[in-house]
This record gives structure tokens, sequence and C-alpha cells, in this order.
């Protein structure tokens, strides 16, 4: 598998980070509703519209982001999948015809069709999940991106 994965470093690097993705999207929809209930509170009515303003733009482009970002993260995945199963014929056609009934055509589908389907979902579903949620729950990495999206969210509702 890490040959697989090695064989498309820029890919996987790109995967990397688009996994990492989800998670400063769902910050940044938080700090925009923080911004919009801060400045609501607050009480003047200019600045309530320009982060109203803010906080759609904000949404509106992290949710394309999440959309291009989970597009990349589908094509690495194909691609993988697609050179497991291009492995896995290659050893089934490497076999002797002896070696090749010595199991039913059945097993050979199940293992280009099924097996590789739960290694798809398994696999690329923990990885994920893994990246995700120790990158939310770590309190340093949460701290350092929530105090820089503050920043920069309070940063750019101040100019619109």
């Amino acid at each position: 598998m890490k040959a697989l994965l090695m064989s498309r470093k820029r890919q996987f690097t790109i995967y990397i980070i688009a996994c990492f993705f989800p998670v400063v999207s769902q910050l940044t929809i938080n700090y925009a509703i923080a911004v919009l209930i801060g400045t609501a509170t607050e009480g003047e009515l200019k600045t309530f519209w320009k982060a109203l303003l803010f906080s759609f733009i904000a949404v509106a482009v992290v949710s394309l982001l999440y959309v291009f970002f989970r597009l990349m993260r589908i094509g690495f995945i194909r691609d993988i999948i697609l050179d497991v199963r291009k492995l896995a014929f290659e050893k089934i056609q490497s076999l002797s015809f002896e070696g090749f009934n010595k199991k039913s055509k059945a097993t050979y589908m199940s293992n280009l069709i099924n097996d590789i389907n739960l290694f798809e979902e398994h696999f690329f579903l923990k990885l994920i999940n893994i990246i995700f949620w120790c990158a939310y729950e770590s309190s340093d990495f949460y701290d350092y991106i929530s105090q820089w999206m503050y920043l920069a969210i309070r940063r750019v509702a101040s100019f619109v």
C-alpha cells in the first residue's frame, strides 16, 4: 500500500491537505457565525450588515472550496483503487492454469470487486477520520487556527 501511495506523491500530498479542509471550513463557518452574533449584540446596525455580508460570502466561498477539495480527494481515491485493481488482475493473470483452477472464478471476482471496495471504504474513510479528528481535537492546532481565523474574519469584516 505504501508503494501505491508513494507512486503518486503529489496527489497523496494534495489528498492529505484536502483532508484538513473540513476542519478549516468548520472553523470558518463557526467564526463567521460568532462574528455575526457578536456584532448583533453590539447594537450597531451598520457593523451588523457588514458582518452579515461577510458571513454569507465566507460560507459561500468555504462551501465551494469544500466541494473542490472533495472532488480532489475522490479523484485520488479513484486512481489508487484503479491501481489496486490492476495489480490484483495482473496477479491473477500471472497464475498458471493449474494455480488458477485451485480457486473458483467467484473467488477471484469477489477479490476484484468486493474486497477492493471494502478496502476503499475502510482505509480511506479511516484515514480521513483520523486526520479530521486529530486536527479538530488537537488543542494546539485548534487554538492556532482559531486565533488566525478570528483575526482574519475581524479584519475582513472591518473592511467590508
